[in-house]
């Protein structure tokens, strides 16, 4: 089984961090909106409030900032991200909005941001008027009673900030714009960028969540991508064991990880045996029992290897190919 929603994934857990969120939304939001609002006080709010139905693979995200005056006391955010082009993007607006207003006891203005990283040219509307089919004289008679609203766009393809971001947002914007696209040294770039994180503050994390979304979107060859793990630091090579083996341990002693392993690591070995079965239930869904015995008996060379192939294996073969049983001799 694969992640359903990899693209999702990837901009929720990058966006998780609210300092990120900040300096992120800084790049997107035009000087006059960050004149009235004040950033600073930028607040995740549940993607309950959105949909009761969202779940964790969805990227759908709220947040919320005050004002820099006294009315109205708050702003909405609500950011969607698109990486083809889907023609109901407004109606899928529409119903957040009204989720969102009917939930309101004191009104507060939302503000929909959409990020396009798709490959087509964005040919949307960009307004929910321009949804109806109206001759001009049906527009003037219908235009007060229908609903109407419109929304930030960026569209990656040719959109760039106006100030050079920081380099973890460098990272997270190229990543949305040529991880899919199967380009040899736009990828190659892509990871030389990202070698530089190691040195600052969430850079392992950011690493682990980027080489797994580049595993998931990748057409390139496994071992063209193994290769490039390769160069020009080694760091990257182990980036997938080692980043994800810290964000295990930290979440398994805050118990905030999701589809925690019972049992506490014991020694270098066991702990990147329990690592791997991870990030294969992870990307393939429950295990035989087979594979589970593999990796539990594997030694450390064993599991380096499985985990390099795992990086963009789309099947469990892939990863651990069968080996053919002899033939009894006559």
């Amino acid at each position: 089984m694969s992640v359903p929603h990899p693209h999702d994934v990837f901009v929720r857990d990058f966006l998780a961090d609210l300092d990120q969120a900040k300096a992120f939304f800084r790049l997107l939001l035009p000087p006059a909106f960050q004149t009235e609002f004040d950033l600073d006080t930028l607040t995740a709010e549940p993607t309950s409030l959105i949909d009761e139905t969202l779940n964790e693979l969805q990227s759908d995200l709220l947040f919320s900032l005050a004002t820099r005056s006294d009315e109205p006391r708050q702003l909405y955010l609500l950011f969607e991200h698109k990486s083809y082009l889907d023609p109901g993007l407004l109606t899928q607006l529409l119903g957040y909005l009204s989720r969102l207003y009917g939930k309101q006891l004191q009104r507060a203005p939302i503000l929909p941001l959409v990020i396009y990283h798709g490959a087509a040219r964005f040919t949307l509307p960009r307004r929910f008027s321009d949804e109806f089919d109206l001759t001009s004289a049906q527009q003037e008679l219908l235009r007060p009673y229908l609903p109407d609203f419109g929304y930030l766009l960026y569209d990656l393809r040719d959109w760039q900030p106006t100030a050079e971001p920081p380099l973890a947002i460098q990272v997270f914007l190229e990543a949305l714009r040529g991880a899919a696209s199967g380009d040899l040294e736009r990828t190659r770039r892509l990871l030389e960028l990202a070698a530089h994180l190691f040195g600052e503050r969430n850079g392992a994390r950011i690493v682990h969540a980027l080489l797994t979304y580049l595993f998931y979107v990748t057409p390139l060859p496994p071992d063209t991508v193994r290769d490039l793990l390769s160069h020009p630091r080694s760091e990257l090579e182990n980036a997938m064991l080692t980043a994800a083996q810290q964000l295990y341990e930290r979440g398994h002693r805050e118990g905030k990880i999701e589809g925690k392993i019972e049992g506490k690591i014991e020694g270098k070995i066991e702990g990147e045996a329990k690592l791997l079965q991870q990030l294969l239930e992870h990307k393939f869904g429950p295990l035989p029992k087979r594979i589970e015995q593999l990796v539990a008996k594997a030694d450390e060379a064993t599991l380096r290897a499985w985990s390099l192939r795992l990086l963009s294996a789309a099947t469990l073969d892939e990863v651990f190919p069968k080996t053919p049983r002899r033939r009894p001799s006559a």
